[in-house]
């Protein structure tokens, strides 16, 4: 009788629990309702509409959103200080020692926080345990940190095709090997136009421009007038064509970069 009593009990606590949760989980979305609306009246409308099972239906959504960037943020802090063999306790001794590791780490926070695929979060860690491994190196990762961060997937397939061997754009008729063998005797870098560019990867027309500026104003790519860009009879010729730098490589083998999988810290 006594266990069923406290069976009862625990329910009825339960429920209270869960109510309480479910006031303050409106009464939170309801605050951010009032400064939205009041930040922009426009919207008073299309707020109005949501009633309150979909406000509770929002809250739940952007908590599960919260929780992500969290977890990200703190995979790649956790990634990179035990790349650099610091406990959390040494790293947080070292940002107060040196504001501008403060800075890197607050960069590669917001910009883990808003990643999207792996191959960053491990990019931006590896540029936090270069920076741990060795302090000279603080402000050329605040740089790299700061290159990832406005990085996509569609940037750095661009970026990539850069990389390729100009003979896949080679004629049918031709011999691949020429091609290979003129860019080694040129010692020039090869080079790709926007027509071949979209040979290479059809699949970024319409947004290669965008992306493309991207590349070149953070020192990716640069603007090549000669080398070894192809001109086909079926396109128009181009007089500049666009090659990727020693830094867009390195960015990409940070990108390229395989974290070991993270264990139990307590189990080593």
């Amino acid at each position: 009788m006594a266990d069923e009593t406290d069976d009862q009990l625990s329910r009825e606590d339960d429920r209270r629990d869960r109510e309480r949760a479910a006031r303050i989980g409106e009464t939170a979305i309801d605050m951010g309702v009032a400064t939205l609306v009041a930040a922009k009246p426009e919207y008073a409308g299309l707020i109005a509409g949501i009633g309150v099972p979909g406000k509770l239906v929002l809250q739940r959504i952007l908590d599960v959103t919260d929780r992500r960037r969290r977890e990200r943020a703190t995979y790649t802090i956790v990634l990179g200080t035990r790349k650099a063999n610091f406990s959390i306790q040494e790293f947080e001794r070292a940002c107060e020692q040196n504001p501008d590791l403060m800075q890197l780490f607050t960069k590669i926070v917001s910009a883990a926080q808003d990643a999207v695929f792996q191959a960053k979060l491990n990019g931006l860690a590896l540029s936090l345990a270069n920076a741990l491994e060795d302090g000279s190196r603080v402000d050329e990762e605040i740089l790299f940190a700061t290159v990832l961060g406005l990085l996509e997937r569609p940037h750095v397939r661009l970026l990539a095709d850069f990389e390729r061997n100009p003979a896949e754009l080679a004629p049918d008729e031709a011999n691949p090997e020429d091609y290979i063998r003129q860019a080694q005797q040129s010692g020039q870098q090869w080079s790709y136009n926007s027509g071949q560019l979209a040979m290479l990867d059809p699949g970024l027309e319409h947004v290669r421009q965008p992306l493309a500026a991207v590349l070149l104003a953070n020192g990716l790519i640069v603007r090549m007038t000669e080398g070894m860009g192809m001109s086909f009879g079926s396109l128009k010729p181009e007089h500049i064509g666009y090659a990727i730098t020693d830094f867009g490589g390195q960015v990409l083998d940070r990108l390229r970069w395989h974290a070991e999988p993270l264990g139990d810290p307590d189990a080593e």
